[in-house]
């Protein structure tokens, strides 16, 4: 395992692990390893998706202003599509999941 990246406000350590197809984890402050994607190549897709779905979807407003008449919830479901596009089964991710419902909500 390689560490690459450290988010220093949650205090979690994404990993390369280089055992099993070079998917993505993270180590918590509780040592709990969580999968983030099945490879390094998936991981970077799903980054590179999000920014474009940024770049091309949400910012321009394309369904509107982000939260009059609820529009959030089309855009989760645009992103949501996008990502399981890259990463079928992208619900079964819990940070992507939360990332997803969090959308779906309109939280963030």
């Amino acid at each position: 395992e390689i560490g690459f990246l450290e988010d220093l406000e949650f205090h979690v350590k994404f990993c390369i692990d280089l055992e099993n197809n070079e998917q993505i984890i993270v180590y918590d402050t509780n040592n709990t390893i969580t999968k983030v994607n099945s490879s390094l190549k998936k991981f970077i897709e799903c980054k590179y998706t999000m920014a474009r779905y940024y770049r091309e979807i949400e910012f321009p407003k394309i369904h509107g202003p982000y939260y009059e008449n609820e529009n959030y919830k089309k855009y989760a479901k645009i992103l949501r599509k996008m990502l399981n596009e890259v990463e079928p089964g992208i619900e079964n991710y819990p940070g992507w999941e939360m990332e997803l419902f969090e959308k779906e909500l309109g939280v963030i």
